[in-house]
């Protein structure tokens, strides 16, 4: 008699474990789909960031600018000339 509760509890346990093992995969290919959506969407707002236009003059992290030029004449580079070594963009609008 207590052989078939134990056994029958074992029965039990093993459909949970199916059921529970199922359900965990289910969630592991949810985030992998996540993932994948989420890459995907980072190559498309990579590619509309680097469309955007160019300051036209490289700053440091302190605000300061660094004096870094471009190579040859490009009209991105239009501010370079503007500027010059040791001026900082100012966070309030004077």
């Amino acid at each position: 008699m207590l052989a078939q509760g134990v056994q029958r509890t074992r029965l039990g346990f093993q459909r949970y474990g199916v059921l529970i093992n199922q359900v965990l995969q289910w969630i592991v290919f949810a985030y992998q789909a996540v993932a994948v959506i989420v890459f995907l969407l980072a190559l498309f707002f990579a590619n509309r960031w680097i469309q955007q236009p160019f300051l036209g003059a490289f700053y440091e992290h302190t605000m300061v600018f660094n004096g870094t030029g471009p190579g040859e004449a490009d009209p991105a580079w239009f501010l370079y000339e503007q500027v010059k070594v040791g001026d900082q963009l100012s966070p309030l609008a004077e």
